[in-house]
């Protein structure tokens, strides 16, 4: 900007109030920023769109450490303000496909329909006596009616390990939604690669298409 912190929330206010304007009822503006002005771009935020209407703040994780001693913590991570424009904004979760290394650890068992996990089926709350019965000989409070459980053992969904065992559910890795996008985004970088550079602070397409997306 060169013109100074305060001239730049300055503009900046005022750019915030015509965004506001312009956006539709359902809609939401990110507005990202740096450690120098997050504060104040927050503060403006607040006033021109409401606290009652703050989303989110992500923390975007745009580059390395440079591997030079500094005299504080290095800054690799950016801000990004999600506020919505009224109560009927939209919203979708996101979700990532999960790490190999997960994957390897948590779905370790594999069938003709590929990788699975075994989860629970026993009911954390014990004091639910129309699920309370026996099934493939063990008596406990489940999670799921009989004719649900019934189903799901036909389906080949509940399996028994061993006699005695308590039963549990197949969960395959091809039914898992992933893993669910949090505030935190360490993992879209912030290289442009051969992408066409219109401006110095231009924005990679895989940031842009996370924000639409959501």
């Amino acid at each position: 900007w060169g013109r100074g912190a305060d001239s730049f929330i300055s503009m900046i206010y005022e750019r915030l109030i015509l965004m506001r304007d312009l956006l539709a009822e359902d809609g939401s503006i990110y507005v990202h920023c740096d450690w120098r002005v997050n504060s104040s771009v927050r503060a403006c935020l607040d006033e021109v769109f409401g606290q009652e209407h703050f989303g989110s703040e992500i923390v975007w994780k745009r580059s390395n450490p440079k591997s030079h001693v500094t005299v504080n913590f290095p800054v690799v991570t950016d801000t990004i303000f999600r506020y919505a424009r009224g109560e009927r904004h939209t919203y979708k979760q996101l979700y990532t496909a999960h790490d190999e290394s997960y994957v390897e650890s948590a779905y370790k068992y594999e069938d003709e329909h590929g990788r699975y996990r075994l989860l629970p089926l026993l009911n954390p709350n014990t004091d639910r006596p129309n699920l309370d019965y026996e099934f493939l000989g063990v008596r406990r409070v489940w999670r799921w009616s009989r004719n649900r459980m019934e189903e799901a053992y036909r389906q080949g969904l509940v399996v028994q390990l061993n006699p005695g065992a308590v039963p549990q559910y197949k969960k395959h890795l091809d039914d898992s939604e992933g893993k669910t996008v949090t505030n935190l985004w360490p993992d879209v970088s912030a290289a442009l690669g051969n992408q066409d550079i219109a401006y110095p602070t231009q924005k990679p397409e895989a940031l842009l298409e996370r924000i639409i997306k959501a």
